[in-house]
């Protein structure tokens, strides 16, 4: 008897997520209850009012932070059990980060900034910088290696934040308003830069964005609003 194909395991899922804080006479529910599955090389983009929560359940899906209830599931294992230190382990190599500002170390160059997660994970600085080296010349910067940030431009820092969080061959990659902070030509080179590396590399990508041109590129688009994650309807051409 012919058995058929097991179903794939998502790179990330969470199951009725929820977050709430607490102000002084009242709490504010910011995520509710929101199912999500992302599998392997999925592109998914996440729109929606500012203030609304996107980055919080950015920072959630990554283990950043932890939900008032519901759960995450890296690879089908539930990361809310892990301690501290293996939740750091694993989210080290398991999912990249890239945010609207770069937040690279400023007194490190290019080729330290990409190849110290490598090294944080244990990887030998040696076999780290090699490493390090071939993913900023994928993303363009193969001669910027010893270059600081403050030498490089705002487009090449975005690049330099991509390579490092593609560097570890992350599962999934969480972006925060990536090309926010770019003027539209950069903006739209880093678009074209990510799209191609994520395909490359099959890896799974989740961005928030108000960018209607980077959300058209995903393969989904959901809108958060009052705690609320809904489907948005491609628009008809």
């Amino acid at each position: 008897m012919n058995k058929g194909k097991q179903p794939l395991i998502p790179v990330v899922r969470c199951k009725s997520l929820h977050k709430e804080f607490v102000i002084p006479g009242q709490k504010v529910e910011v995520i509710n209850n929101i199912d999500l599955s992302i599998d392997k090389g999925e592109k998914i983009a996440i729109m929606g009012p500012s203030g609304t929560g996107k980055t919080t359940l950015l920072t959630l899906l990554g283990g950043l932070d932890k939900p008032t209830s519901g759960s995450v599931w890296w690879d089908g294992i539930e990361i809310g059990f892990m301690s501290n230190n293996l939740l750091a382990k694993q989210r080290n190599g398991k999912i990249g980060f890239v945010y609207q500002f770069h937040h690279l170390l400023m007194e490190f160059s290019a080729l330290e900034n990409v190849s110290l997660p490598l090294v944080i994970g244990g990887m030998s600085p040696i076999a780290a910088k090699q490493s390090a080296a071939d993913m900023l010349d994928a993303v363009g910067l193969g001669n910027r290696l010893q270059h600081k940030p403050g030498e490089l431009s705002g487009g090449e820092r975005q690049r330099v934040a991509v390579a490092r969080a593609l560097v570890g061959n992350p599962i999934c990659v969480l972006m925060d308003e990536p090309t926010g902070n770019l003027d539209d030509k950069t903006a739209s080179d880093i678009h074209k830069l990510i799209m191609l590396l994520v395909k490359k590399f099959a890896i799974a990508l989740v961005v928030v964005t108000h960018d209607q041109k980077l959300a058209g590129l995903m393969d989904k688009c959901f809108v958060l609003n009052s705690g609320k994650l809904s489907k948005k309807r491609r628009s008809s051409k």
